[in-house]
C-alpha cells in the first residue's frame, strides 16, 4: 500500500494546506529533526528520503487556491470523542520505517 500511495499526486494534495492551516502549527514532531509545520514541507520529504513527495505537493497544492472542489460534503461529528491534533516520531528512522507508525497525540475533550 505504501508505494501505491507513493505514486500517487493525490496523497501529497491531501497534506494540510497553506490556505487553511495556521503557518505555525506543528504537525508532525519528529526526536532529532524538531517539528515539521506547512513550511516545512521540502524538509519533510527530504527527511524521509522522498524528495519526489515535495515535487508532488508543489504540483498540487495551488488546486485549493481558488475554493474547494464544489462537492457535497456531510462532516460527521462526534461529543467527548477525541481528535487527532499531530502526529510525534520517536525517531526520523521510524518516519521511514514502513512497520513503525508515529504516536498519535489527541486533543484533550
Amino acid at each position: 500500500m505504501r508505494g501505491a500511495q507513493r505514486t500517487s499526486p493525490s496523497t501529497a494534495w491531501l497534506l494540510p494546506s497553506k490556505y487553511y492551516w495556521d503557518e505555525d502549527e506543528i504537525i508532525v514532531s519528529a526526536a532529532g529533526k524538531g517539528n515539521y509545520t506547512i513550511n516545512d514541507y521540502q524538509r519533510y520529504f527530504d527527511d524521509i528520503d522522498f524528495p519526489v513527495g515535495y515535487e508532488m505537493r508543489r504540483d498540487t497544492e495551488n488546486l485549493l487556491k481558488e475554493g474547494g472542489p464544489g462537492v457535497e460534503v456531510h462532516c460527521l461529528h462526534g461529543v467527548g470523542v477525541s481528535t487527532v491534533e499531530k502526529y510525534n516520531s520517536l525517531s526520523i528512522f521510524s518516519l521511514i520505517n514502513a512497520g513503525a507508525l508515529p504516536a498519535v497525540i489527541c486533543d484533550s475533550i
